[in-house]
């Protein structure tokens, strides 16, 4: 995939962002990275993140989503012991893996291998895929940490934050103001304001906007409706 820019967005899968070519400007929660060629992005669920357009590069990259579920039943032993803490957050796992890092070496090969078989619609190969995915984990976990005190605040502050977005990616037709979205989750519009923008390095005015345009982007090339029709579609 090669991508200019990239908005803030939530997902309740497991991502791993592989870079091929070029850099562009990663978020995980209030991290950024400058990944380049070769550089791994780890992206637990439902964790605030973003790719951006660094100056005038473009980034080119394949993104691997998929839910525990796939690997393991949430009532196992293995979820409960080894992905449980991801999911919920008091697992902290390893977020910017960059080229010449020894458990990014580890990875690639993995990621490789199941990058070579995206085309693949009907595969035989579904115990490879999962055997792969189980290996990417091992070695994560294997280098994974117990979230601490100051981490557990911040995770209170994004949760507050992950409500307004789910709210946008609802409503976003609709109008929707910065006293709206502080009323969600009570807080005055001031302190909202700041928390939102320290969080995500934008304002929440900027962010609705910059939402409201992806959503006309991508209804503009997926649809045929005219702009008129789109624009009223998006608010």
């Amino acid at each position: 995939m090669i991508i200019i820019l990239f908005f803030f967005n939530l997902d309740k899968e497991f991502e791993i962002v592989y870079v091929v070519q070029g850099q562009g400007l990663f978020s995980v929660q209030t991290n950024q990275y400058i990944a380049k060629e070769g550089d791994i992005v780890i992206i637990p669920p439902e964790v605030l993140h973003s790719i951006k357009q660094l100056n005038n590069n473009e980034v080119e990259y394949f993104n691997i989503l998929f839910d525990f579920n796939l690997l393991e039943n949430k009532n196992s032993y293995c979820y409960e012991k080894y992905f449980k803490g991801i999911y919920d957050h008091t697992q902290i796992l390893p977020t910017y893996l960059q080229k010449e890092q020894e458990l990014n070496k580890l990875i690639t090969p993995h990621l490789q291998y199941l990058i070579s078989k995206r085309k693949e619609k009907y595969s035989t190969g579904e115990l490879m895929v999962k055997s792969n995915l189980y290996a990417i984990l091992y070695y994560l976990v294997q280098h994974g940490k117990n979230t601490n005190d100051t981490y557990l605040k911040l995770e209170k502050n994004y949760s507050k934050i992950k409500n307004v977005l789910y709210h946008v990616q609802e409503h976003y037709a609709e109008v929707i103001t910065v006293d709206n979205a502080a009323m969600l989750i009570n807080y005055s519009a001031s302190y909202f304001s700041k928390l939102f923008r320290e969080l995500t390095g934008t304002s929440f005015t900027q962010y609705l906007k910059d939402y409201r345009l992806e959503i006309a982007a991508d209804k503009l090339i997926t649809t045929e409706k005219t702009i008129t029709e789109i624009s009223q579609e998006t608010g």
